[in-house]
């Protein structure tokens, strides 16, 4: 496994590999802490439309991700690894760009990106697109990472939500 920048260049061992053609409509990814996992973004012809697509600015909570891949057309292959090999300039995994919101655009045409993060940060996160009509059309996934170490919520526990209460009701604002 290659390390030169702190990330794994082969990820064969521990990788959570997901591809937007074998996902779901209502996706949630569940990952396990300290894996490394590679999110690939996939922009898609749409038929009667121009070839150009808008920007989309992705995000994804709540820690960085590296940008180690970015290319032309579709994605054909069945690994980050096996694109790296065949088309070793659409990757950079020496000095990688390091972000946790990313611009993906197809001003040509299709594209594909690839975000790859080690989990850190057990919990339920979101990976989406800031433009809100785009997030709300279901440019978006849930990531349950570290599912192997998130605490459980004791049975004994009062699941309900509580009534809410504003906590400024005696401030003086003066």
């Amino acid at each position: 496994m290659g390390l030169s920048s702190g990330i794994p260049h082969d990820l064969t061992y521990g990788t959570y590999w997901y591809h937007a053609h074998v996902l779901e409509p209502q996706v949630t990814i569940r990952t396990k802490n300290r894996n490394w996992v590679d999110l690939l973004l996939q922009l898609c012809e749409i038929r009667n439309s121009p070839a150009i697509q808008t920007r989309h600015v992705m995000h994804k909570q709540p820690n960085k991700g590296f940008i180690i891949g970015v290319g032309p057309g579709l994605f054909n292959w069945s690994s980050s690894e096996e694109a790296n090999t065949e088309h070793p300039e659409f990757f950079q995994l020496d000095n990688p760009l390091m972000r946790d919101t990313s611009l993906i655009n197809g001003p040509n045409g299709p594209t594909w990106m690839i975000v790859r993060y080690q989990v850190v940060y057990p919990g339920r996160f979101l990976f989406h697109c800031h433009i809100h009509t785009h997030m709300v059309n279901g440019m978006a996934v849930s990531l349950l990472d570290g599912i192997d170490v998130r605490p459980r919520v004791p049975e004994s526990e009062h699941q309900s939500p509580r009534p809410w209460t504003h906590s400024w009701g005696n401030a003086r604002l003066d």
